[in-house]
């Protein structure tokens, strides 16, 4: 499994799912933010990635993926917010910002 089989893979949820895996290598950590996962509680989600991946990679394959998240856009974009509210909180105290991204 590489990183491209990967995004492939989880992008069939939906037509409209965002996939980023950030890692070049494994572990895999992917990111899934979908208008599908509306309304299904965080179970689910994982139950419905797992599944496809389960039924696309091989047993061997299955340890490089890590874990997934999996967001609806609305819950990304908050997330976004937090991110972007700490940074400006740490800016105006003076403090030194997340420079590993």
């Amino acid at each position: 499994m590489v990183r491209e089989e990967l995004v492939e893979a989880l992008q069939s949820i939906d037509d409209r799912a965002v996939v980023t895996v950030y890692e070049d290598r494994p572990p895999f950590r992917p990111f899934v933010v979908s208008p599908h996962f509306i309304g299904l509680d965080e179970g689910e989600r994982q139950r419905q990635v797992w599944r496809i991946i389960v039924d696309r990679f091989t047993t061997e394959e299955l340890p490089r993926v890590a874990f997934i998240f999996t967001d609806t856009p609305e819950e990304r974009a908050e997330v976004e917010r937090q991110i972007a509210a700490n940074e400006s909180n740490a800016a105006t105290l003076g403090l030194p910002g997340d420079d590993s991204t």
